[in-house]
């Protein structure tokens, strides 16, 4: 990155943009997947603090996707792309409270650790997708 203007970063090669954006989504991704291992395998609330604080500080890397879509997309293009993304959510919003109750109330001998096996399941998804997508960029 080579600093032109003020606050104005230009990128020596255009193949250097995704990489920029590449470790630290990456980096998010693995610190929910450990902090979910350690919630499903929580034996005290110390333990499940810290879940929820590694899972915290992953939630805040892996929300920045407007970042990269702003980077990455045209002007032109961002309200689509930001639209795409966020819709990806909806399912979850919608349909994810009943079904931990669900598996709440049928499941008694998870109960909460549901919520986190689950969780390691579904934190390869993103993973190996950002990292798929910003190795084609």
């Amino acid at each position: 990155m080579v600093l032109r203007k003020p606050g104005e970063l230009h990128y020596l090669h255009e193949g250097s943009k995704p990489n920029t954006f590449r470790l630290p989504k990456i980096g998010s991704s693995v610190l929910a997947l450990i902090g979910n291992i350690i919630g499903a395998s929580a034996q005290s609330i110390d333990m499940l603090l810290a879940t929820n604080t590694l899972n915290g500080i992953a939630a805040a890397g892996q929300l920045s996707f407007n970042v990269v879509i702003g980077e990455l997309v045209p002007k032109q293009q961002r309200g689509t792309y930001n639209a795409i993304v966020l819709s990806t959510s909806i399912p979850f919003a919608v349909f994810g409270p009943p079904i931990a109750r669900a598996f709440y109330e049928n499941v008694p001998s998870l109960t909460f650790r549901m919520s986190y096996i689950l969780g390691v399941s579904i934190v390869h998804i993103p993973l190996l997708l950002v990292d798929g997508w910003l190795r084609a960029c």
